[in-house]
């Protein structure tokens, strides 16, 4: 857990993992006026000041799913290949949906995905350089 401070707001941050995804969880506090001081959160009676924030882990930064996604369409054929892409995303927008994300951020995310994920064929394909 983690204790971030604004102006006006106390976020205390922390991450789950689910089904193999990192989420990062943000809830609220109400900072203390002048006067006011902070003590310590009675974890039994804690009611959020505003309701918790979560934010999932982006799809371009997991490695893990991007190297078996690579690896998965490297090893079919076209066809095997595109039913293959097509699960895994349909799985991707499941869990995140299931899991309260909008979908303009689902399609933003999945559209970072791609583009990662061409990224990494490219390199498994040989065609990337390091620019030298």
């Amino acid at each position: 857990m983690t204790w971030v401070v604004t102006l006006k707001t106390i976020y205390m941050v922390t991450w789950v993992v689910t089904r193999g995804v990192t989420w990062v969880v943000t809830l609220p506090l109400k900072r203390p006026m002048k006067g006011e001081t902070l003590m310590q959160l009675d974890l039994f009676d804690y009611k959020p000041a505003m309701k918790p924030i979560l934010i999932a882990f982006p799809l371009s930064r997991r490695r893990d799913l991007i190297a078996e996604t690579a690896r998965g369409l490297v090893t079919r054929n076209q066809s095997d290949g595109r039913k293959f892409w097509s699960r895994q995303v349909k799985a991707i927008r499941r869990d995140m949906k299931a899991n309260g994300i909008p979908k303009v951020e689902i399609d933003r995310q999945i559209s970072e995905f791609i583009r990662v994920i061409n990224v990494e064929l490219d390199y498994r394909a040989g065609h990337w350089s390091s620019g030298q």
